[in-house]
């Protein structure tokens, strides 16, 4: 199954907010989100996909299967649902499927 992330233009579906300097993508959930996520940490970091860390040898148990069992609901955007680090970026998913991407110690 493809992504949806991977069916978009990455870089018009990847938002840059110059007050947080954070980077916002919007992913469906379901059975591709930490697909959607590799690809959207790539796209942030200029960088291709493959080149990127193994996201499941580097990313804790509890955290990988809580972005497998996310549900996107498509709601008003609210608390983080699940927070993660991966390749040097801490990453924010929420339940509308929102995902914040920002350098580690970024303040």
């Amino acid at each position: 199954m493809a992504s949806e992330w991977s069916t978009l233009n990455e870089r018009e579906a990847l938002k840059y907010d110059i007050e947080t300097e954070a980077y916002w993508a919007w992913i469906t959930g379901g059975e591709s989100v930490i697909l959607d996520l590799v690809l959207v940490v790539a796209t942030v970091d200029g960088t291709d996909p493959e080149d990127l860390p193994p996201f499941c040898a580097t990313t804790e148990k509890e955290q990988v299967e809580k972005l497998e069992a996310l549900e996107v609901t498509g709601s008003v955007i609210g608390e983080v649902s699940v927070s993660i680090s991966y390749a040097g970026y801490a990453i924010g998913v929420y339940s509308d499927g929102a995902v914040v991407v920002e350098p580690l110690g970024h303040e």
